[in-house]
């Protein structure tokens, strides 16, 4: 049996909404975009955000005419129903990665400057550290204070999800909780500021349809890598807050059995 095609199956089901029932009660998930938009706007009146960083948010929404449209900051709408692959079940949204979660990348390790020889409380996380959705604890790389203090913006939190964007890309994983604050390589990135269900957007980024888009997204050079913007125009289908915690169940009950096979 070819369980990869099968995790794969279910990711699929997962984001087109057929691996657990819809609820008509839920709130639908163009509500919870639309109370995003206003915290992210309340956050910069707050100076907790810069109005750049807003600046790109966008409203995926369908007319009239049943066409999916994108709408702008400057108030422009384009149709973008040949971006959108299918059709995702009432209470359902789609949007792009920036309009729910925040890029930054990592950080290599400063001209001249090595890996300790002792363990040190920095760990500095590669992509070969990057396994099954975690990190692997074996084999962890350390770094000494000196270090640390020259590159001690670039770390990653047990709330954020990690993507590769070099050589390998789209290796997408969660922080354990004993790797907060950590170092992070250039070879990844941090997605942070997460205003929905941290594993449900690692699930959705596992997912082929995203693993393509990323893929298309990459810059075909010597060494492919995965561009910040990139992964900000990215485009997800987003489920109503409640199913979002059905799905991560159901996909945990469901992996659980194909790791047994």
């Amino acid at each position: 049996m070819d369980t990869k095609a099968l995790r794969q199956k279910i990711l699929d089901l997962a984001i087109r909404g057929k691996l657990v029932p819809q609820d008509p009660n839920d709130e639908p998930a163009s509500v919870l975009l639309e109370r995003i938009r206003a915290e992210k706007q309340q956050m910069v009146k707050d100076g907790k955000l810069k109005a750049r960083d807003i600046k790109n948010d966008t409203i995926i929404f369908k007319g009239e005419d049943n066409l999916h449209y994108e709408k702008f900051q400057d108030g422009t709408v384009k149709c973008i129903e040949e971006e959108i692959p299918f059709e995702v079940p009432e209470g359902w949204a789609w949007c792009r990665v920036r309009n729910i979660a925040s890029v930054k990348g990592g950080k290599r390790l400063p001209k001249g400057m090595t890996f300790s020889d002792i363990i040190t409380n920095h760990v500095y996380i590669r992509v070969i550290d990057m396994k099954n959705r975690s990190i692997n604890t074996t084999g962890l790389k350390y770094i000494s204070d000196e270090v640390f203090s020259a590159i001690k913006t670039y770390t990653i939190s047990k709330d954020d999800l990690y993507i590769t964007i070099a050589g390998t890309i789209g290796v997408v994983g969660e922080v354990p909780n004993e790797l907060d604050g950590m170092n992070l390589t250039e070879n990844a990135v941090k997605v942070c500021d997460i205003f929905i269900n941290k594993t449900y957007l690692c699930y959705i980024m596992l997912s082929e349809f995203v693993q393509e888009q990323f893929q298309d997204k990459t810059h075909q050079v010597a060494m492919p890598k995965l561009a910040l913007e990139r992964i900000l125009s990215t485009l997800i289908p987003i489920a109503p807050i409640k199913e979002q915690y059905n799905i991560i169940q159901a996909i945990k009950n469901v992996m659980n059995i194909v790791d047994e096979i």
